[in-house]
């Protein structure tokens, strides 16, 4: 019969089934949602459960991770306000941490900043290997690592790098595969949103290897990814295979699914596979408006407008509009770098439609607003277009 006490029991079972679920099918599951549903359940029954920390931390990323990333979000909220007052240092900068990671994709970049920042902080004064072997990771590289991710994208990259270094040191001090492996994931990622392919391709061939010894499959299938996105620009024949290795290999959860859609769309575009990247296209806006985290959104609606361009009907009437709204929205974001690179886009466009004026006078407040990454890809081609515009 239910009863408190019951219910406390159970929740002791359920707590620790949900760690063994989660290892065996992974965070996104729906497996590991319906008992971390019931562990959130239970634990509201129970009066000052211990267990409220690791059950609102896998709840959250359940999730995130599958198809409800709004909630996921709401309740990573939720836990860094628990342990805002619950007294774990640890613990705080964990909850920090993941919230800070996951307000990247909403996107709130000032938000992602500030909880990075805090866990950041927080590590300054705890020991690293302790917070391995309590949680597994390091709030202190990840989120070195995730702040790296938040300035590249508000236009930010030279100070990026600088973070991506901190992280990669602390992490190779620390010397624990997951924490390396995650790095380098993410400063993979951080770059190929640079369309900087040789970056991408030197974090990506440093996290396979660590991938496959410890059988972390989501770090293989990044890697996969990452690796194809980079070989494709050399005409590499098995680039898009590889990228599809990386989708298929393994069960992906949805939002990690999304997640790279952008590098195998950007791939395929250029690589001129149209039936395969109308169908991505379609894809990626489905899981956008379903999935919810619009970070990408901007960037995706320029790669539309790329492919109207490209594609053997072209049509620069919906490729200008798909560039217009991206514009948009990425102000609305304040989304630097897909704002830089849908205006050169359009710029261009414009350009060869004979209006080099018009371009110009598009073109350059948004190239003056940049202080720093002059040698990145993206602002090396937005300066050249203009000098080509004079």
């Amino acid at each position: 019969d239910p009863s408190p006490e019951r219910d406390k029991r159970e929740l002791e079972l359920q707590a620790p089934l949900a760690l063994t679920v989660t290892a065996l099918y992974g965070y996104g599951a729906p497996m590991t949602g319906a008992v971390y549903e019931r562990a959130h359940k239970l634990s509201q029954k129970v009066d000052s459960p211990q267990e409220i920390f690791q059950i609102l931390y896998g709840l959250s990323q359940n999730r995130a991770l599958g198809e409800k990333f709004d909630e996921g979000v709401l309740i990573a909220k939720e836990l860094a306000g628990y342990a805002d007052t619950a007294g774990d240092k640890f613990g705080y900068a964990v909850a920090h941490r993941w919230l800070g990671s996951i307000l990247i994709f909403a996107p709130d970049y000032e938000l992602s900043k500030l909880h990075c920042d805090k866990a950041i902080a927080a590590c300054e004064t705890l020991d690293s290997n302790t917070l391995v072997e309590k949680y597994g990771h390091d709030p202190k590289a990840q989120g070195l690592q995730c702040l790296a991710c938040v300035q590249i994208l508000r236009g930010f990259p030279d100070q990026a790098a600088t973070l991506t270094e901190k992280a990669l040191r602390h992490a190779n001090d620390l010397d624990f595969p997951f924490v390396k492996a995650y790095v380098h994931w993410m400063a993979a990622c951080a770059y190929q949103w640079l369309n900087d392919k040789e970056a991408t391709l030197k974090h990506a061939h440093s996290l396979l290897p660590i991938a496959k010894e410890k059988e972390i499959r989501l770090f293989e299938s990044m890697a996969l990814i990452l690796s194809g996105w980079a070989e494709h620009f050399d005409d590499d024949i098995l680039s898009l295979k590889k990228i599809d290795d990386g989708f298929t290999k393994y069960e992906l959860s949805p939002f990690m699914t999304k997640f790279q859609l952008g590098a195998q769309l950007d791939a395929l575009i250029r690589t001129k596979q149209e039936a395969l990247a109308q169908r991505t296209l379609d894809r990626a806006y489905m899981m956008n408006e379903t999935l919810g985290g619009k970070w990408f959104l901007p960037e995706l609606m320029r790669l539309d407008g790329v492919f109207h361009i490209n594609k053997s009907n072209s049509d620069c009437d919906i490729a200008e509009q798909r560039f217009k709204d991206s514009i948009d929205l990425a102000k609305r974001q304040q989304s630097k770098l897909w704002e830089l690179r849908t205006t050169t886009s359009l710029a261009r466009l414009w350009a060869e439609k004979k209006d080099p004026q018009k371009a110009h006078d598009l073109l350059v407040p948004i190239y003056d607003w940049f202080t720093e990454g002059f040698e990145t890809p993206d602002l090396i081609e937005a300066k050249l277009l203009i000098e080509q515009l004079r």
